[in-house]
């Protein structure tokens, strides 16, 4: 997701469960398999699987279908690092699909009260983080329980 405002705007990558939040990671430059696939390694992974041996249960990951995440690299990393399920396709742009793209919209209102108190990037980033890590958990209830009536299940 990036997040503008008029003095600059930062990429962030964020994942979520039904139980809380994972890593919140600004990306820099432009987002490309690499980039992703560092991401995926350096923060998804670590955080994966910690999660995966305190809960003992299987996650579904659920991704657009963004170019960077369905390239030919990122696709092998996924397959043959990350051992975990995941949809073969899933419409790039579709929020209301996309149980992430509530988080986004959460931030975002958040965010409004905050501009006049945001004077650069890292200002925006540390009000971003400072969002993410206060969201409520019953908000995480919310966003999945309608993925769960779409067939997917914790």
């Amino acid at each position: 997701e990036t997040h503008k405002f008029g003095k600059g705007s930062i990429m962030l990558w964020g994942c979520f469960w039904y139980g809380g939040i994972g890593p919140l990671v600004a990306l820099m430059g432009k987002i490309d398999q690499d980039v992703y696939v560092s991401c995926l390694a350096n923060n998804f992974l670590p955080w994966y699987e910690e999660l995966n041996k305190k809960t003992g249960k299987e996650f579904l990951f659920q991704e657009d279908s963004a170019p960077c995440h369905t390239g030919a690299y990122a696709t092998w990393y996924k397959k043959t690092r990350c051992e975990v399920d995941s949809f073969d396709f899933w419409p790039a742009q579709s929020p209301d699909l996309n149980p992430i793209e509530h988080l986004w919209a959460y931030i975002t209102r958040k965010l409004r009260s905050k501009r006049s108190e945001i004077g650069n990037v890292a200002q925006l980033e540390a009000a971003i983080r400072k969002i993410w890590n206060g969201i409520p958990c019953q908000s995480f209830w919310k966003i999945w329980f309608p993925v769960c009536l779409l067939g997917a299940s914790p």
